[in-house]
């Protein structure tokens, strides 16, 4: 499977807003946190319409919408999902943590999760 593919798959699980294109905006490594968090979501059963999911500044970001009456349960399965991707390389999966990956400049511009071997990939590009 080819990077989007896997990230469609995903992406037609999920009840996106009508306002939003469906885009998971991530690297492969995280898809399987993210794949368990969609799952958990539709099994929950509770109504919710996802607006964005998306790396930024090295962390996972998840924005969706839930009813006011909702209880916490969509949140808490974020925060499992935000925790995954904070030890996890969103490259390759493996272990990773958040890595400064600024070329010049300031230092602690462009965060990322990456391992060891992907920071340096990352790097030379």
């Amino acid at each position: 499977m080819n990077y989007d593919t896997k990230h469609d798959i995903i992406a037609d699980k999920i009840n996106w807003a009508d306002r939003f294109s469906p885009t998971i905006d991530v690297g492969l490594g995280w898809l399987p946190i993210i794949d368990r968090m969609v799952d958990r979501f539709n099994e929950s059963g509770i109504d919710y319409t996802m607006l964005q999911i998306k790396e930024k500044f090295g962390g996972l970001r998840v924005y969706f919408t839930q009813p006011a009456t909702a209880n916490s349960k969509l949140d808490a399965y974020v925060s499992i999902a935000c925790r995954e991707a904070e030890e996890t390389c969103e490259m390759c999966g493996v272990s990773g943590q958040e890595v400064d990956i600024t070329n010049g400049g300031l230092s602690g511009f462009w965060m990322r999760n990456l391992c060891f071997e992907c920071g340096k990939e990352w790097r030379r590009e």
